[in-house]
């Protein structure tokens, strides 16, 4: 698996725990990616440097990887998945990974989803106004806050193939209309996708191994993983 670890594009390292808890529940190797931060490395250098990771991987163990990430994590990967069916489009043979997880993506640069506004001030973790916003914009740079490379709930997943994904979230987080659309539009592309959606529950419950919910959606991402890994 390539793991890409979260927070908000501007700090945060490959030692992400859910990265680690996943590696030693899946006794398999996950390749956790220290990818450049913002401000100093704006869009588009981090999917940049993702998506290096897994060609690289692709050539060391095949075609067989998973792709995935928590918050921005999870925004960079769905930006990996969009360059390689760019890619793939244009004629390369680049695998698409074995399957895509995408645990509460921050997939909504510019703040628009309902659950910015519902959720402000209910998410135990994280906040809008004066928080993930200065963390968008100093990613994002002079980009278009709505270019689907930046913000993926604007992503395209129509005209091609598309992995087997999960997507988590909670009724509190902050990202769980970013986590509905991309969800939503990855079933409308015909994908096959899961949503886990846990009530009460804040943005990257999951990095709280003590929590009940967080032990229980940790088992149910093994379980999915463990599936796409065994067949052929």
């Amino acid at each position: 698996m390539l793991w890409v670890h979260g927070g908000g594009f501007c700090w945060g390292s490959a030692r992400d725990v859910t990265g680690l808890r996943l590696a030693a529940g899946l006794g398999r190797p996950v390749v956790s990616v220290e990818y450049p931060l913002a401000p100093e490395a704006r869009f588009p250098v981090a999917i940049e440097h993702c998506l290096a990771a897994y060609e690289a991987g692709v050539r060391e163990r095949g075609p067989r990887v998973l792709l995935g990430g928590v918050s921005a994590g999870a925004n960079l990967a769905l930006g990996v998945l969009q360059r390689i069916r760019q890619r793939r489009t244009a004629g390369e043979d680049l695998p698409l990974p074995l399957g895509l997880v995408g645990l509460t993506p921050f997939g909504d640069l510019a703040g628009e989803g309902d659950s910015y506004r519902v959720n402000e001030g209910r998410d135990a973790y994280l906040r809008w106004r004066g928080q993930q916003e200065r963390f968008a914009r100093a990613y994002a740079g002079r980009a278009d806050l709505r270019d689907p490379l930046v913000s993926p709930v604007h992503a395209d997943w129509s005209g091609g193939e598309l992995p087997p994904a999960i997507f988590t979230t909670g009724t509190r987080d902050l990202f769980l209309s970013d986590t509905a659309r991309i969800h939503t539009a990855w079933r409308a592309a015909g994908g096959d996708a899961d949503l886990v959606l846990a009530e009460g529950m804040w943005h990257s419950y999951l990095s709280d191994a003590r929590l009940p919910e967080s032990a229980a959606l940790m088992a149910r991402l093994l379980d999915w993983c463990e599936e796409l890994l065994a067949r052929e």
